[in-house]
């Protein structure tokens, strides 16, 4: 199409603003400076503020499975627990905002966290048009269940039993990404430990062996200089002393989702495509099994010295020279990929994350070139199964 010219000079304003056509007069700019392409999208990209995000999310949460009816219209700050899920999950997209330099997060960050982190964060929208609509036929499957029967298990809200790390925040965290029919009446505890006490492994074997659809928790803090090496026959042996700027000791909880039955083995490595392994706070972060079965495992290793039976979860699998008939191992596995390993009492545990291990868990979405490698003193374990 022939381009028409605009019949005013420089600096001359046009006698009729009307008449003139917006898209003319910005063909006409572009003739002014001498661009010959036109883009056909903007350069600059929208992105949704950091209040606004954090509000969809807290709706997300409570319109969720495991929030009790009466709270469905619960206001930010009314339940402590369920912000500091919030400020996990936020962490989360504030983290993406932060390396991509934008002031908030785009749509490019919704479309790489959502599917790995919160897949189910939609869901509870089915029951908030619900609410409005007063409608039966929008009602789901798994919400009418829930009106059945009693969401928390009785000892939930149990105070001699300490404070739990379960709690209505991390079901609902967990319902962004675990099968959301198994939390429908909540899990029962099948064990817990007790702070300053070292864990009787036989015990923790005999309450776990067998169960399935289960969760590990673990909670403790960071021990600042001091890094998982591995290779060693004792727990102490394995961490290195490295220097680094003086910091404070910080809270992480981890976990591990296992829909396979429990085998108190050290003899054979078990797991599958359905194991999960998670961080639950500061940041929410979901490591999704993608591999072979040879490299995704849950294992009990119990070196030769020490006789302590030690629990890991992750990758990759046992050296070649492991899978001979060598047990009790000589000695403590050399982490990698995405691993989580807890001491034989339970009151030590080290996460590692080194995305260039050739055999990981699902990579962060976060920050592919990231490595994390945190020893942990443990406060708290729990376990807890889901029906």
């Amino acid at each position: 199409m022939p381009r028409r010219r605009l019949n005013f000079l420089p600096g001359e304003a046009p006698q009729n603003l009307e008449a003139i056509d917006c898209d003319l007069l910005v063909m006409a700019a572009y003739d002014a400076l001498g661009i010959k392409k036109y883009p056909k999208q903007p350069e600059s990209r929208g992105y949704i503020p950091t209040g606004k995000l954090r509000k969809f999310i807290h709706l997300m949460l409570v319109t969720g499975v495991a929030w009790p009816q009466g709270k469905l219209w619960a206001e930010v700050g009314e339940d402590s627990g369920v912000d500091r899920v919030v400020d996990s999950m936020m962490e989360t997209f504030s983290t993406a905002a932060a390396m991509s330099g934008t002031p908030g997060s785009t749509l490019e960050h919704l479309y790489r966290l959502i599917p790995a982190y919160f897949p189910n964060i939609f869901e509870g929208l089915a029951r908030l048009f619900g609410e409005f609509l007063s409608e039966k036929r929008l009602a789901v499957t798994w919400l009418r269940s829930a009106a059945t029967g009693p969401l928390l298990e009785p000892h939930w809200k149990d105070t001699s039993l300490g404070s739990m790390i379960m709690c209505d925040g991390i079901i609902m965290q967990l319902g962004m990404f675990l099968p959301r029919s198994q939390l429908v009446c909540g899990p029962a505890l099948v064990f817990h430990s007790t702070p300053g006490e070292e864990v009787n492994m036989a015990e923790f074997e005999s309450r776990t062996n067998g169960l399935k659809r289960t969760v590990f928790l673990i909670k403790g803090k960071t021990i600042p200089g001091r890094r998982w090496e591995g290779g060693k026959t004792t727990w102490q042996g394995s961490l290195l002393n490295v220097k680094t700027p003086r910091q404070e000791p910080e809270t992480r909880t981890y976990g591990v989702y296992l829909p396979e039955p429990w085998q108190t083995t050290g003899e054979f490595t078990y797991g599958g495509q359905g194991m999960v392994l998670f961080r639950l706070e500061p940041i929410h972060e979901v490591f999704p099994i993608e591999g072979t079965k040879e490299h995704d495992y849950m294992w009990f290793p119990e070196p030769r010295e020490g006789r302590r039976s030690m629990i890991t979860f992750g990758s990759p699998g046992r050296p070649r020279r492991w899978q001979k008939a060598s047990w009790p191992w000589p000695s403590l596995a050399h982490l990698g990929g995405v691993s989580l390993m807890v001491d034989g009492g339970m009151k030590n545990a080290v996460f590692l994350h080194d995305r260039r291990h050739a055999y990981s868990f699902r990579p962060s979405v976060l920050d592919e070139k990231r490595v994390v490698n945190e020893v942990l003193a443990v406060e708290r374990v729990e376990v807890w199964r889901f029906r």
